[in-house]
């Protein structure tokens, strides 16, 4: 199994940056995990309108939506799910609107259990 350790690593970046800003002596594991999120949700925005430029800048729609589709179609295959093809060809802006809010969603949990992780690991710290 694959875990992007990005977001992750995000969260907990931004508990400790935030902590050594504050010098609050213990940042609760609930903190940790609102920090996380926003971490994770500014980090998806950057990267969603670089990717929006660069799509816009080198005309790469058409492309970037036949890899799309490859990848559903390959999905579909593995799944044994034909109607769902089926359905992802016909409604290609759906897909690609549930795509986005699927790797939305994506990041901003794994940015809150890394923000949540940094939290508790900092708490661990301190009390030795």
């Amino acid at each position: 199994m694959f875990i992007p350790l990005g977001p992750v690593v995000s969260g907990g970046l931004a508990v400790v940056l935030y902590h050594r800003r504050t010098r609050k002596a213990v940042i609760a594991p609930s903190i940790g995990a609102k920090l996380g999120a926003l971490s994770g949700a500014t980090g998806f925005a950057i990267v969603a309108i670089l990717n929006f430029l660069e799509v816009l800048m080198f005309n790469m729609g058409p492309e970037i939506r036949a890899k799309m589709l490859e990848a559903f179609e390959q999905a579909a295959t593995r799944a044994n799910a034909p109607e769902v093809l089926q359905m992802v060809k016909s409604q290609e802006d759906l897909a690609l609107v549930a795509m986005v809010l699927g790797t939305l969603c994506g990041a901003v949990v794994l940015s809150t259990l890394g923000g949540t992780l940094g939290a508790s690991l900092l708490r661990i710290k301190r009390s030795k």
